[in-house]
């Protein structure tokens, strides 16, 4: 019995999701310059030939691959609008906080990728907007919150957040997020 075009689509889809979870995979362990497509078709257990029948190239699946984890992650980020400004500012840093444990690979990913935003130009296209997004987010919540120079601490918690990724993934085995989050939130939230 022939497939229906319904099965076929599902198929597709499936087979879309496994390549796109295989880039992540060879993207964070390799590095985007070093991964290869034939890598990535092996990771997601077809032919190299297959792969191109889904994606274009390399870049297109990078591409691809850091808009869903930053679509997952900001998922994932969605607060109550009608909690107080300090509730919030809690609650977006719990679940930052969260995703940088449950979404390693991702985050190996964006930790790579945000050095080389002059050498992988789709990079700044798609973090650019990203960043001014989460700057804005922090310099509103932080007004709200009556800090003082909301502008430039929105900047420090920007940087405070990647520096913390960094050490969390690649430099301390156990590094005390929890502690780390708190103190945050005694400085800004007290």
């Amino acid at each position: 019995m022939p497939r229906t075009e319904e099965k076929n689509r599902e198929i597709k889809e499936q087979t879309r999701a496994k390549i796109i979870e295989a880039s992540l995979k060879t993207f964070s362990q390799k590095g985007y310059q070093a991964a290869s497509i034939s890598q990535i078709a092996a990771e997601a257990g077809m032919a190299k030939g297959a792969l191109y029948h889904y994606f274009k190239n390399k870049e297109e699946l990078l591409k691809v691959v850091i808009l869903k984890g930053m679509e997952d992650i900001m998922g994932m980020m969605v607060v109550d609008e009608n909690m107080a400004p300090k509730e919030r500012f809690v609650a977006m840093l719990d679940l930052t906080f969260s995703s940088i444990e449950t979404n390693k690979e991702y985050w190996q990913l964006y930790t790579g990728l945000i050095s080389q935003t002059q050498s992988i130009p789709v990079v700044k296209q798609i973090f650019t907007p990203y960043f001014q997004e989460m700057i804005e987010g922090f310099i509103q919540l932080l007004t709200e919150m009556g800090v003082e120079n909301p502008g430039e601490e929105a900047y420090i918690i920007g940087g405070m957040i990647d520096g913390i990724i960094l050490q969390c993934l690649f430099v301390f085995e156990d590094y005390p997020i929890e502690k780390v989050k708190q103190n945050i939130i005694r400085k800004y939230a007290g």
